[in-house]
């Protein structure tokens, strides 16, 4: 497993402080941790963003605006060869990320979720949610994902892998987006 963080450099006779390093950490089944500062990774890494899933043979990660490339894909037997990768509608800053039921990326950012082949990141979907300030994004068992959305009033919604989407209320669904 992977994950995405930033961690503090600590100051000289200090134990915490100093700026954050982007990091990605790789955690193996028996608990022994890797890190990979963005120089273990071809650079391709600026601040990872918390998004994180695996599809394709690779760990992709999000990154925030200003930062590298808006995803960076790390092949896990050989992070150095990490790469950034544009992909088609998705600018940046994407903390919601997931592998979708349909085997492509789901990413969610401001306004819109955005779908991605992990062969070919080019021929991504996007589709526009007004108001989505997207706190996750996770796959279900009903072959749907779940997006809680912190815009809207706060709202979560059931998205079906062709972009439709419904806001989930106590009593049933609400009306599509």
């Amino acid at each position: 497993m992977l994950v995405a963080a930033q961690a503090r450099r600590p100051r000289a006779g200090q134990g915490r402080g100093g700026p954050a390093v982007p990091r990605v950490g790789r955690v193996r089944p028996d608990g022994t941790t890797t890190q990979f500062a963005t120089g273990d990774l071809g650079n391709a890494l600026g601040f990872p963003s918390g998004g994180i899933t695996s599809a394709g043979g690779f760990v992709w990660v999000s990154q925030p605006p200003a930062s590298k490339d808006p995803i960076v894909k790390i092949p896990t037997a050989n992070p150095a060869a990490a790469t950034g990768v544009p992909v088609t509608g998705l600018t940046a800053g994407a903390t919601a990320l997931t592998t979708g039921p349909d085997g492509n990326i789901w990413a969610a950012i401001t306004d819109k979720i955005v779908k991605f082949p992990p062969a070919n990141p080019a021929a991504a979907t996007s589709y526009t949610v007004t108001g989505l300030l997207p706190k996750a994004i996770a796959p279900s068992t009903d072959g749907t994902l779940w997006v809680p959305d912190t815009g809207g009033g706060g709202r979560l919604l059931d998205v079906t892998p062709a972009g439709a989407g419904h806001p989930v209320h106590a009593r049933g669904y609400g009306t599509p987006f």
